[in-house]
């Protein structure tokens, strides 16, 4: 049996193991999309520059990506000082953006310009997109790129366009000592545990699969000890997997309500003896709300809180009822994984 706790922790674990990498582009903003042209791309002609802007998005942010394409002489671009305007209204500037760029001519150049929230794109309709330009030369001349994007209002506006809330999350967690409720064969108990978890969401909806990992002592009386200064350990297992449903509160909040079906594994038993142990099935429901979080060059990370509920229906161990609820609390460290 020793040898199952062990691959049980282990698959769990496994279940989250993967390298955060940084946020790769994905598609063009499908609700910014013209109707005509079923694209965000807008042309430009300005300074002695040709081009192409694209309203595009990352995870943590949106982003415009321009193609510049050079004409007559060498253009200076400066990215750091563009402006973006929505609705006439909400004034932002780039975040990370390059002080300067240089466009020489017949030479082809991308930029990238991020927005520094994509919660402005949750009820806006339209953004200004503007860069100073130079034109180097006799006389240097000085302009101003300017592109605009218009919201189509007749589609619903998804969550990834406003939220950079990550696709991929993955937790642990520490839960203080476990209540049990109706397991009167369990009376006595009190244990910690661990946490892990790993969610894939689509939007609001999603999968998650893990479990909750408890060790500690017990006061079980129908067990009888061989000595009277022989330890008792309790460990148990509560694997599961289910729907998953995640509410956007903020810009840096959600809260997720998870119910799921899975299994409970009990183990008690005394130092160097064999464990008594049972196997059951169980039904499981997470409440979580997760606060602020950050975006690195790796990831997301942010810390949360979460509430469980397990109804084990049937469980005996050693002829006792083991049956009942098991309710708890846990803290997390959440870490998110780009799509």
């Amino acid at each position: 049996m020793r040898t199952g706790w062990l691959l049980l922790i282990l698959s769990a674990l496994a279940s989250g193991c993967a390298t955060a990498r940084t946020p790769r582009m994905i598609s063009e903003l499908e609700n910014w999309k013209n109707v005509e042209t079923s694209s965000t791309a807008e042309l430009f002609s300005s300074c002695g520059v040709l081009g192409e802007a694209q309203l595009r998005g990352f995870t943590p942010w949106n982003v415009v990506q321009f193609i510049f394409k050079g004409a007559d002489g060498p253009v200076m671009v400066f990215p750091r000082d563009a402006k973006m305007i929505f609705d006439q209204s909400i004034e932002r500037i780039p975040v990370n953006a390059q002080a300067e760029l240089r466009v020489a001519p017949k030479q082809t150049v991308a930029l990238n310009i991020f927005f520094p929230t994509k919660e402005d794109f949750k009820a806006s309709e339209k953004v200004t997109v503007s860069i100073p330009l130079k034109k180097l030369g006799e006389p240097v001349t000085s302009c101003e790129l300017t592109v605009t994007f218009s919201r189509d209002l007749t589609m619903n506006v998804p969550v990834n366009t406003y939220s950079d809330r990550p696709g991929f999350t993955f937790s642990l967690g520490l839960t203080p000592p476990i209540s049990t409720i109706g397991a009167r064969g369990l009376a006595g108990s009190n244990y910690f545990g661990l946490s892990t978890y790993l969610n894939a969401y689509s939007g609001s909806h999603g999968f998650k699969f893990g479990g909750i990992f408890a060790f500690g002592a017990a006061d079980l009386e129908y067990l009888p000890k061989i000595d009277e200064n022989e330890s008792e350990t309790l460990m148990t297992a509560l694997v599961s997997a289910g729907y998953a449903y995640r509410h956007i509160l903020g810009h840096k909040a959600e809260l997720t309500y998870s119910p799921g079906i899975g299994m409970h594994v009990l183990s008690y038993g005394f130092r160097n003896r064999e464990p008594n142990e049972t196997i059951n099935a169980a039904f499981v429901q997470i409440l979580s709300y997760d606060g602020r979080g950050e975006w690195n060059a790796t990831g997301h990370a942010a810390i949360g809180y979460s509430l469980f509920h397990a109804w084990i229906p049937k469980a005996t161990l050693q002829g006792k009822d083991v049956s009942g609820h098991m309710i708890g609390a846990m803290l997390n460290v959440k870490f998110g994984l780009a799509y």
